[in-house]
């Protein structure tokens, strides 16, 4: 078995190098089998002898027994489907993070008029510190949405396929009920004929599942754009253009 997965699209998680964020597993959401309708026309009849009465107790049994069993199937695959979204989600933060660590950061729009600025002055050093602060702000709060839409994607597209698989659900127990409807009409004309009660009741189509709440896409926020106008500072190089300066200042005053 884990030789035939390390040749799949999962087959990094089995290989000794560190798994990349960018790496994906297979999206899989086991489809849980709907158990067929309880056949309450045969559980209602009353037995003729002892075989009939020993065969009405063991269906019982099979419809308990698969009742138990599609209710750990169903738990099983909202399971799945939470331990999907919470990698997903991990994926999607862990990648960020690293991008970020890799991307370079610091160069920028600082002034905009134009006019020659004294590199050590105490205002001009606090709006370097202002004006880095609010970027990497704006650079962190850019991360956090694009997680947040990555994560609403993945949320999506499984509520996406949840919903098909119960209107699918639905439309099958539509189906069934009319069918069973149909052979209850048939019992109700003949008993009509025998001046008798029909042997069992007129099935019900009951409380079908509704649909889930959809996810809500993300706020959108304002995302603040450069000026295209003003003058362009590289922040990273302003600690070594300021000791340039002070030596410049310096051999003009020993002059």
């Amino acid at each position: 078995m884990v030789h035939e997965l390390s040749k799949t699209s999962a087959g990094f998680l089995f290989s000794q190098s560190p798994v990349k964020p960018t790496a994906t597993i297979p999206h899989f959401i086991p489809k849980v089998p709907k158990p067929k309708p309880i056949p309450e026309s045969l559980l209602r009849l009353v037995p003729a002898n002892i075989l009939e009465e020993e065969l009405q107790n063991v269906l019982e049994e099979y419809v308990k027994r698969e009742a138990v069993l599609f209710s750990a199937l169903t738990s099983i695959q909202a399971c799945c489907v939470l331990q999907s979204l919470y990698c997903e989600r991990l994926r999607s933060q862990l990648n960020a993070k690293v991008k970020k660590a890799t991307d370079k950061k610091g160069s920028g729009k600082l002034v905009g008029d134009g006019l020659p600025r004294l590199l050590m002055a105490d205002d001009f050093v606090e709006r370097v510190r202002a004006f880095v602060e609010r970027q990497l702000a704006e650079a962190d709060e850019k991360e956090r949405m694009r997680t947040k839409k990555d994560a609403y994607a993945v949320a999506l597209q499984q509520w996406n396929e949840a919903e098909e698989v119960r209107k699918a659900r639905n439309e099958e127990r539509r189906a069934e009920w009319k069918e069973e409807v149909g052979r209850w009409q048939v019992e109700n004309a003949l008993a009509k004929q025998d001046h008798r009660r029909p042997r069992w009741i007129k099935p019900v189509l009951g409380k079908l599942p509704k649909a889930a709440p959809k996810p809500k896409a993300p706020r959108r926020r304002d995302i603040v754009q450069n000026d295209d106008e003003g003058e362009f500072f590289d922040i990273e190089n302003i600690g070594n253009e300021s000791m340039s300066s002070t030596s410049s200042t310096d051999d003009i005053d020993d002059h």
